[in-house]
C-alpha cells in the first residue's frame, strides 16, 4: 500500500513544480513538531494565551483549528454527533475561528482521539509540513537537517516571520545552498525570544540523531514504507507483526515505539504487543535516516484473553 505521507509529498511536488519532497525529512519534522507542541497527544485541546483554541498533536490554532474540526466532522459526522451533540457540531461546522469553553474543549478532545480525528490530523500534518519543506527547498536549502529545523521554526513562528530567519542563515552560510543546521540554529538564536529553549532542544535532537547524510535530492530515490493502514487497532495483550517495504536500498530495517508503556515492538522483527489503552507511534527506520510511522490504537479486549499473534501484510 502506498502510504499517505509519501503520496501527499509527491502530489505537492508535482503540483507546484518544486524539488521532490523528502518524506524522511517531512516525517521527522512532524515527529519533532508534535513532540514539542503536545507530546504527540492527538487529543490535546487547550486555550492559548490569546484566548484562542489550539487543537491536536500539532496544536493547530484559531482559524486552523476551525478548519481541522470541519475536516474531522466531515470524515465521520456520526461520531461527531454522538460525541459533541448536534449543537456543538453545528457550531464547529460554521466557525471560521475557534475560542471554545473548557467543557467544549473536553468534548472536542474526545473526537480528536477517534479514528477520524487521528486520520485527519495525520493528513493535515503531512500537507502542512510538506508545504514548509517545499518553500525551504525552493529557496535553495539542501541540507536535510537544516530543512527539518526550518519546518519546526515556521510551524511555530508563521510563514511571514520565518523570512528573517532564513535570510540571516543564508548570510551566515554565504548562500542558501550552503546553509547547514548550524547556520539555521545561529539565526534562530538571534531572533528567538521565549522560543529559545525549543530552538535549542530541536537543534540538539538533530545533532544527536541526524537525518542521514547528503541532500534531500541525493537520497530521495530510496523509500521506506510500512505496509497496511495508517491507523491500526490492537487489543491489549494482542500481538501483530508489522512489515515494511524498502525500495532503492538493501539496508536493514529496525523498529521503535514512541511509548513502551502503551505498546512495545521488537527492534528487528517488527512484532508489536499492546500494553495499555492509548495511541502510540511505531516507526520503521534505517541507519541512513529513512523512516516511516504507523499509529497503533490500543484498546481493551472484550475479555481477558491469551496473547494472539496476528500477521498483517
Amino acid at each position: 500500500m502506498k502510504r499517505s505521507m509519501i503520496a501527499l509529498a509527491l502530489i505537492i511536488a508535482t503540483l507546484f513544480g518544486a524539488a521532490m519532497a523528502d518524506d524522511v525529512v517531512i516525517a521527522r519534522a512532524i515527529k519533532l513538531i508534535g513532540a514539542e507542541e503536545s507530546g504527540n497527544n492527538y487529543g490535546c485541546a487547550i486555550t492559548d494565551s490569546n484566548g484562542k483554541s489550539s487543537l491536536g498533536f500539532m496544536q493547530w490554532n484559531a482559524t486552523r483549528a476551525a478548519a481541522l474540526m470541519k475536516s474531522v466532522i466531515a470524515k465521520d459526522e456520526g461520531a461527531a454527533e454522538d460525541i459533541l451533540g448536534s449543537s456543538l457540531t453545528s457550531k464547529l461546522k460554521s466557525a471560521s475561528s475557534l475560542s471554545l469553553s473548557s467543557s467544549e474543549l473536553k468534548l472536542v478532545s474526545r473526537l480528536l482521539k477517534t479514528d477520524a480525528g487521528v486520520s485527519v490530523q495525520n493528513e493535515k500534518a503531512t500537507a502542512d509540513v510538506s508545504a514548509y519543506f517545499e518553500k525551504a527547498a525552493s529557496l535553495g536549502i539542501k541540507d536535510r537537517n537544516a530543512l527539518c529545523y526550518y519546518c519546526d521554526i515556521v510551524h511555530q513562528v508563521g510563514t511571514g516571520a520565518i523570512k528573517k530567519y532564513h535570510v540571516l542563515a543564508a548570510k551566515l552560510a554565504g548562500g542558501y545552498e550552503k546553509i547547514t543546521l548550524e547556520h539555521m540554529y545561529k539565526a534562530a538564536l538571534n531572533y528567538a525570544t521565549y522560543t529559545k529553549a525549543r530552538r535549542t532542544r530541536v537543534y540538539e535532537k538533530l545533532v544527536s540523531d541526524p537525518i542521514g547524510s547528503g541532500s534531500s535530492q541525493e537520497q530521495s530515490d530510496a523509500i521506506l514504507s510500512i505496509d497496511g493502514d495508517d491507523v491500526i487497532e490492537l487489543h491489549r495483550y494482542e500481538k501483530i507483526e508489522l512489515k515494511a517495504t524498502l525500495e532503492g536500498s538493501d539496508e536493514a530495517v529496525y523498529w521503535k515505539s514512541s511509548s513502551k508503556k502503551i505498546a512495545k515492538v521488537t527492534k528487528k522483527g517488527g512484532v508489536v504487543r499492546g500494553i495499555k489503552k492509548g495511541y502510540v507511534k511505531i516507526t520503521a527506520y534505517t541507519q541512513s535516516g529513512l523512516s516511516d510511522t504507523v499509529t497503533i490504537k490500543v484498546v481493551k479486549p472484550a475479555s481477558a484473553s491469551k496473547e494472539i499473534q496476528r500477521d498483517i501484510s
